[in-house]
């Protein structure tokens, strides 16, 4: 259930492993995109998405999780337009 996300990606280049709460992560933080949009193109409720991000964020405190999600993250194809704010740092 890779297709319909919000953020652009090759999903080709994107492990076969990496769960949906992960995608879900990167799609918010990575790009912005909303929890609610986020759940609508999964099928899921918002809180259990919220719950999915939360999570990631919370195994980011592991150096090899978080370096995992900093390379995923690298793939994520920024589509912004000019004007838009910058990325926060994490």
């Amino acid at each position: 259930m890779r297709e319909g996300y919000a953020f652009k990606c090759n999903l080709q280049e994107m492990p076969s492993w990496v769960p949906e709460a992960a995608l879900h992560y990167l799609a918010h933080t990575e790009t912005g995109t909303p929890i609610r949009a986020l759940a609508r193109r999964a099928g899921r409720h918002a809180s259990t998405v919220m719950r999915q991000i939360r999570a990631y964020e919370t195994r980011r405190d592991d150096l090899l999780v978080d370096e995992a999600l900093r390379r995923l993250g690298q793939r994520v194809i920024h589509d912004r337009t000019p004007g838009s704010p910058p990325r926060r740092p994490r």
